[in-house]
């Protein structure tokens, strides 16, 4: 396990982790924010590039601005949804949950955390 600070994040480098939610999710995520914290879990085979860390900071955006209970009420919400009641595999399910469409979305885009506007989210929810 390795630990550093950067770009305002507290990046954890632990395979581990990550396997177990890998399993539990049956996908191979990256990086995953802790409760909306501005702490990132990583895989230890992989380096955060740029763009991970920005959809990381996104989420950690969306979870401050929702004071982080509602956040997760929502995410694991939208993620029981897809589902369970539309028949959405686990990646399938993750990858529609609002917060994630917003932030893949954006992710390439390295100026939008200073432009985004308070609860950018919402517009994600029709598409």
């Amino acid at each position: 396990m390795k630990i550093h600070f950067e770009n305002g994040l507290l990046l954890v480098r632990w395979k581990g982790y990550m396997d177990f939610w890998g399993w539990v999710m049956n996908s191979s995520y990256s990086a995953q924010t802790i409760l909306g914290t501005p702490i990132v879990v990583y895989k230890e085979d992989r380096n955060l590039n740029k763009e991970m860390m920005n959809h990381e900071s996104i989420h950690v955006r969306q979870a401050l601005e929702m004071l982080y209970l509602p956040f997760w009420i929502m995410y694991i919400g939208h993620w029981l949804i897809n589902k369970l009641f539309k028949g959405m595999d686990a990646d399938t399910a993750y990858r529609n949950i609002i917060f994630e469409k917003e932030a893949y979305q954006n992710d390439k885009n390295f100026n939008y955390l200073k432009d985004r506007k308070f609860w950018s989210w919402t517009k994600y929810s029709k598409k």
